[in-house]
């Protein structure tokens, strides 16, 4: 019953945008198990690490103009001046393969977090 409630969650998050719950497996505490959807304005490099001194991802060099993706949490890192905008938060991608992605909150629509909350910090 908790997969069939934990499966819906996650479906209905993903529908309906905003925070999405990730059950984890019984008698484990999880840190912070919220995802949540972000959006490029414009194209923005993904890179490993919260830095342009980082190499861009082989996997998922970019993350194109209008591009949907799942984020985790936010870290500071370089801070990183264009089109105006200056910011110096890091969104983590979260693309199920284990490996760190970063994309620079300047590129992604909404707040200076990307429009994920202040305190979804990563650990």
């Amino acid at each position: 019953m908790r997969i069939i409630l934990a499966l819906g969650l996650v479906v209905a998050g993903l529908l309906g945008g905003g925070a999405v719950a990730v059950a984890s497996p019984a008698g484990e505490v999880a840190a912070k198990s919220w995802f949540y959807r972000v959006t490029t304005w414009h194209d923005a490099n993904v890179r490993s690490c919260a830095a342009t001194s980082c190499g861009v991802d082989a996997e998922f060099p970019l993350m194109a103009a209008g591009k949907t993706n799942t984020a985790s949490c936010w870290v500071h890192g370089e801070e990183i001046t264009d089109f105006g905008i200056t910011n110096d938060r890091w969104v983590k991608l979260e693309r199920g393969d284990g490996v760190n992605k970063y994309v620079s909150a300047v590129y992604l629509v909404g707040n200076e977090y990307g429009d994920i909350p202040a305190d979804a910090v990563c650990a």
